[in-house]
């Protein structure tokens, strides 16, 4: 059981969900303990309360073009919300027919789980389930359940990227290089950038009606301190630094592929540079003007 929980661990959106299956690994691990598949649910539907509540809020999930009120309420059902976690506003068809991806019953399969985590969370003492091989099949039933939804979130994501990421990373690039950044102009007299390196690119979220793609890597910066001429006569100061940045493009959802018509917002940690000093500082061998 721990071995597929280990597994769910690398498609986790996040390190909350890390703590989750860590927490449920170390439960499971206690095979003498009565209450072993309770505490297990609970960790369990804890994870799933956490991407619910994150990635499919109820007013999002209302506004996305596929949703239908279900309930008297209006509300989302707890499938259409586990729709939403994994494609946003994005239809099946396109996530089937467009992205190769299939959705199959995953989604019902992890509703059906998470009602069975629901009735072993609220447990009573004629419920209790203390044959470990009973609570075995339990877990196996409910982790496939979720370990195959979060497959499909990562799978969701990853086909998007693999089909665009030059695209969004040179939109990165270009954004750089077209505008002053801010956080290195403020370091020296003059800066240049030299090269700009992207590490990662990945869907950070799909929204009802768009998706935001992160990129985050590394810009190298010429400082200089003093004038050309100042640098000649040793007056001035020259040297090469690296700094991580990061870029978020939010595209509508209408073409998920167009990024000439996303919007981009940058920045640059320049951290690294100010240390523990309130104010900035050129090299101690440059003695100034």
């Amino acid at each position: 059981m721990s071995e597929k929980l280990e597994e769910m661990k690398a498609v986790a959106p996040d390190s909350f969900c890390v703590t989750c299956l860590d927490s449920a690994i170390k439960v499971l691990a206690d095979e003498g303990n009565v209450f072993r598949v309770n505490f297990y649910s609970t960790a369990m539907r804890i994870m799933y309360e956490h991407l619910a509540n994150n990635l499919s809020p109820t007013d999002e999930v209302m506004q996305a073009p596929w949703f239908r009120p279900a309930k008297e309420d209006g509300r989302p059902t707890r499938k259409q919300r586990l729709v939403f976690a994994v494609q946003g506003g994005l239809s099946d068809d396109y996530i089937s027919d467009d992205l190769g991806i299939d959705i199959g019953d995953i989604h019902a399969k992890l509703v059906k789980a998470i009602d069975d985590l629901s009735h072993h969370i609220h447990a009573r003492e004629s419920t209790i389930i203390s044959e470990v091989a009973e609570q075995n099949a339990i877990v196996e039933a409910t982790a496939t359940a979720m370990s195959d939804f979060l497959a499909l979130f990562a799978d969701c994501r990853r086909e998007i990227v693999s089909a665009i990421e030059e695209t969004v990373s040179d939109a990165a690039i270009d954004a750089l290089l077209s505008e002053t950044i801010l956080e290195i102009d403020e370091l020296a007299n003059h800066h240049s950038i030299e090269d700009i390196y992207v590490e990662i690119v990945r869907v950070k979220r799909i929204g009802a009606d768009e998706i935001v793609y992160e990129v985050e890597g590394e810009v190298s910066a010429g400082l200089q301190w003093g004038s050309n001429s100042d640098v000649r006569n040793g007056d001035g100061a020259e040297i090469d630094e690296s700094f991580p940045f990061s870029a978020e493009i939010t595209v509508p959802l209408a073409d998920i592929f167009d990024v000439s018509r996303g919007e981009v917002v940058y920045g640059v940690d320049t951290s690294s540079w100010h240390g523990n000093d309130v104010d900035e500082e050129p090299p101690e061998d440059w003695d100034g003007l």
